[in-house]
């Protein structure tokens, strides 16, 4: 049927009976392992594209939610613009801003992060 045979030894302890076992691969099973390594080959490709994509996916989303939380610190210090000049506007003004200080502390390591993940192209 087939007439050329690749072979492939097995070489078992000393302690064993038979010390070299031969088996004979016909060039149809060789092909079939090389299709199937290229495939297994094609499926690891796909799935680091497929990682790269989602990792890149995640980094946009992360910059919009950070730009969304921009913009609405911008709202609100816009807001602060209209607020009266009486000792109550001047307190609540200072609470405010306080409060936007603290939230702006907590974007800053988040932008900063963002920053090195896109200089270095880690996404």
């Amino acid at each position: 049927m087939y007439t050329h045979f690749f072979f492939i030894e097995l070489r078992l302890p000393l302690s064993s009976s038979l010390s070299v076992y031969t088996f004979g691969i016909t060039p149809s099973c060789l092909s079939h392992r090389f299709r199937w390594n290229s495939i297994v080959e094609l499926v690891e490709q796909k799935k680091d594209q497929l990682d790269s994509m989602l990792r890149l996916q995640n980094y946009l989303l992360e910059c919009a939610e950070i730009k969304s939380q921009i913009q609405d610190k911008r709202k609100a210090i816009d807001a602060t613009q209209y607020m009266g000049s009486d000792l109550g506007g001047v307190l609540a003004l200072q609470r405010r801003l306080s409060t936007m200080e603290g939230a702006l502390s907590v974007l800053e390591p988040k932008l900063l992060h963002l920053q090195v993940r896109i200089y270095w192209k880690i996404y």
